[in-house]
């Protein structure tokens, strides 16, 4: 139907928010808790930070500049060489900064393997420069060992030095200590030094160890992409250290670059005299080659060689010709005078031809033809004159003959002379172009070979220049700095962390507790385990096992009388108006059985109403404290054995309760089981049913013994017994089989020992019995005995210190842990 909510809804949301509720209110009641673990983690984490390091940092930054000394596209080898043409690779510089041999370099020049100390009572502090005391000199045997000594009683004059368990000595400032490590001499800081008790301590590590641990607190980044700034940073205990070491740093790493510079600088001068010998002697060799290529001395060049050999080909040419033309000459006269028909002619004077003999021959033959002519002019006829003349002619042309063919022979010579110097003409000449080629190249090395000398030389006067006037490419832009606020610990984290850990460390205990608790606490450990309903709830009561009810208007009394109400509900019609009866049980001993069915009872009496309290656990020998000058020679085994048919006679009464009778167990029986099958129980529960209006049966525990399975049949309704923070979860099971099984009639639970505050809370379905109105006697919590609480009791209950439930005797640890 529209606008109808059904009961389920509204109890599921009425289960959510109690849930919620029960839940904060869970935590809240152990707001004690909650105090002491913020206390103690508040207090522990003002103690570390009290305690421990505190850790700073110290920052600067460093430009990394471009080469200035050469410009990217210069093709100058040497200054590329010497000064290099490189981008700036940032991650490169980033890696120089962090590299071992600098950080020792550093650690080395700065001493920072050294540390001073002072030593507290808890801790130490790094004094550093705020020491009274330096090392001044220290001549190691070892430098790669660590070692440590501490001063104390130090004065103006001097102080008291110790090394590990050695016996301490005395000492003056500046003297020199012969130690095991090696000479050492220590010197106060200041002019004078008060007198101190505090010991303090000087510490030396290796430079490599030194150098490891600020590698260790380093950071070294680029600022950004789009500059060449490197920012550093450096955490240390001791800031101004830091900062010395990040200063000394960034100068050793600019000085590091200019040692670099003057480095390449000087092996640049090195290697440009090598290359000036190498260039010298090339040049020496090439004048040598040249020297070699003109053999003759009396040739200087190419071009006067070329000149002279043209010239003397020249004029053997011509000469040549001559001779050609002389010779020819000769072979004229020759076949001249050969010839016959001109035997007795002149023979024409030979021009041209220079030989003296041959002249001289011809003119004596020409002047014989001249007396041959004379002679025959005056004696035509054939005489004796005429024929001593011709043979003399004859003889005379045969010698020109012989003086033409010598001068022949001796032109054939010179023409073959000639030749043979025209050929060696013209092979020098030949090698004029092989050595004019050699002769230029000879010339273009030399002229190389100059400027590269004259270069190399430029080049070393200016690497001379640039080695002492060397520039780094780095600087510092700020020296460094830091703050006077540690980094770590962090301390609003700390304490924040410390608070919610105050927080959460309850929060986990009480939520690991529930998890591992197996008890009953709550109303919804039941609601969830079973729907057999609830007939009650009695709250927690400290010091009594008596009747409470009586005419009080506490709450437990209250609560009882609500229980009275829901069992009157729940009791069905007896027949012939038979006394209704209520079988009070439980699974275990110590649930609280005695208590609810005596104060039922009671509550049951004030009604006007006859009642009767059997008190049926024939195993245990126990009775209500309230009946005073007892006697256990009467009671049920009493009748059930046969020594008595009266009732009167184990009955026992109370002045509170004029209606109420109770029957007490008497002496234990050796066979209670077959004492309660017996044919005995039927005639004792007959008589109790037409004497009384209400019989309460206080039975055994059920989950012990089968006592209570034999009054199932004289129950009407059972009242199982369950006791908050006692009874075991998986009891509930046990009930739920005994209610599928019909074992017992009309089971119903009552819950025992309920807080109704403090750490294990009880929580119902959200009716309270009135707890929470002002009956007039008190308000909430004051009218009864409040588990674990201080607040006032009723006066009613301030009687008996002792507990109504089976385990009063815990010890004293158990009940706390209870609680």
């Amino acid at each position: 139907m529209p606008g109808y909510i059904s009961d389920t809804s509204l109890q599921s949301n009425k289960a959510n928010s109690t849930s919620i509720r029960d839940t904060l209110q869970r935590y809240l009641v152990n707001l004690p808790l909650f105090i002491l673990s913020m206390v103690v983690c508040l207090g522990g984490a003002n103690i570390y930070l009290r305690y421990i390091d505190k850790v700073f940092v110290a920052n600067s930054q460093i430009l990394v500049g471009g080469t200035s000394a050469v410009s990217a596209n210069n093709s100058d080898l040497v200054s590329q060489g010497l000064f290099g043409v490189r981008a700036i690779n940032i991650e490169n510089e980033l890696e120089l900064l962090r590299s071992k041999k600098l950080l020792e370099r550093v650690v080395r020049k700065g001493q920072f393997n050294i540390r001073y100390f002072n030593i507290g009572t808890i801790k130490r502090m790094e004094l550093y420069n705020g020491s009274p005391l330096f090392l001044s000199h220290a001549q190691l045997l070892d430098s790669a060992s660590n070692w440590a000594i501490q001063f104390t009683e130090l004065d103006n004059k001097g102080a008291m030095y110790r090394i590990g368990k050695m016996p301490a000595h005395k000492f003056n400032w500046g003297d020199t200590l012969n130690l095991p490590m090696g000479k050492l001499v220590v010197k106060k800081r200041t002019k004078r030094i008060g007198k101190s008790e505090t010991p303090h301590t000087i510490e030396f590590s290796s430079i490599k160890e030194a150098s490891e641990e600020i590698r260790a607190g380093l950071s070294v980044k680029s600022l950004s992409n789009k500059t060449t700034i490197i920012s550093l940073s450096l955490t240390s205990s001791n800031p101004a250290r830091a900062a010395d070491i990040l200063n000394l740093l960034g100068y050793e790493f600019a000085e590091q670059d200019v040692e670099l510079k003057r480095e390449i600088s000087i092996s640049t001068l090195n290697f440009i005299d090598d290359r000036l010998r190498i260039v010298s002697n090339d040049i020496h060799r090439i004048d040598s080659s040249k020297t070699r290529l003109y053999s003759n001395p009396r040739f200087q060049d190419i071009a006067s060689e070329l000149a002279y050999y043209q010239g003397k080909y020249g004029t053997t040419e011509n000469r040549l010709e001559e001779s050609f033309i002389d010779t020819a000459v000769i072979r004229l006269l020759e076949d001249y005078v050969k010839d016959n028909r001109n035997k007795f002619r002149k023979i024409f004077s030979p021009l041209g031809l220079g030989d003296p003999t041959l002249s001289a021959t011809i003119s004596r033959y020409n002047e014989i033809i001249t007396e041959r002519d004379k002679a025959a002019f005056e004696n035509p006829d054939e005489n004796i004159i005429m024929t001593a003349i011709e043979n003399k002619l004859e003889s005379m042309r045969s010698n020109v003959l012989i003086s033409l063919a010598n001068v022949k022979k001796a032109y054939a010579l010179r023409i073959q002379i000639f030749n043979e110097r025209n050929n060696e003409y013209e092979l020098k000449m030949g090698e004029i172009p092989d050595k004019n080629t050699i002769e230029m190249e000879l010339k273009k090395q030399k002229e190389l070979k100059e400027r590269l000398y004259l270069y190399l030389l430029q080049k070393r006067e200016e690497t001379a220049i640039g080695a002492i006037s060397s520039k780094s490419n780095y600087s510092n832009i700020d020296a460094a700095s830091f703050s006077p606020v540690p980094i770590e610990p962090k301390e609003t984290q700390i304490k924040n962390f410390a608070f919610l850990l105050g927080l959460v460390v309850p929060i986990g205990l009480l939520y690991l507790l529930d998890l591992l608790n197996d008890k009953i606490i709550s109303r919804n450990d039941l609601s969830n385990k079973t729907d057999i309903p609830v007939a009650g709830e009695i709250s927690h009561l400290d010091g009594t096992d008596e009747i409470v009810v009586n005419k009080s208007r506490s709450i437990i009394a209250e609560q009882f009388r609500i229980m009275r109400s829901n069992l009157q509900f729940m009791l069905p019609v007896t027949r012939d108006g038979k006394a209704k009866t209520l079988l009070v049980t439980s699974t275990i001993s110590g649930e609280g059985k005695s208590f609810i069915s005596a104060n039922l009872a009671g509550v049951f009496e004030l009604t006007e109403k006859k009642v009767a309290l059997l008190e049926f656990d024939l195993r245990k020998l126990k009775s209500l404290k309230i009946i005073k000058n007892e006697e256990f020679n009467k009671g049920i085994t009493n009748f059930l054995i046969g020594q008595t048919d009266s009732l009167k006679e184990i009955v026992y009464t109370l002045d509170e309760f004029p209606n109420l009778d109770i029957y007490k167990t008497g002496p234990l029986p050796p066979n209670p089981s077959e004492l309660m099958i017996g044919d005995r129980m039927d005639l004792f529960f007959e008589k109790l049913k037409h004497d009384y209006d209400y019989i309460v049966i206080d039975s055994a525990p059920v989950g012990l013994v089968s006592d209570a399975f034999a009054l199932n049949k004289y129950a009407d309704i059972t009242l199982f017994i369950m006791r908050q923070r006692f009874s075991l979860k998986k009891q509930i099971d046990f009930v739920n089989d005994l209610k599928e099984s019909k074992k017992f009639k009309n089971i119903v639970l009552a819950i025992n020992d309920i807080n109704l505050s403090g750490k294990y809370g009880y929580y119902g379905y959200g009716y309270s019995y009135g707890y929470q109105y002002n009956y007039g006697y008190g308000s909430y919590g004051a009218g009864y005995g409040s588990y674990g609480s201080t607040a006032k009791r009723d006066p009613y209950f301030s009687g008996s210190p002792n507990p109504y439930f089976d385990d009063k005797k815990q010890s004293f640890w158990k009940r706390i842990w209870r609680r």
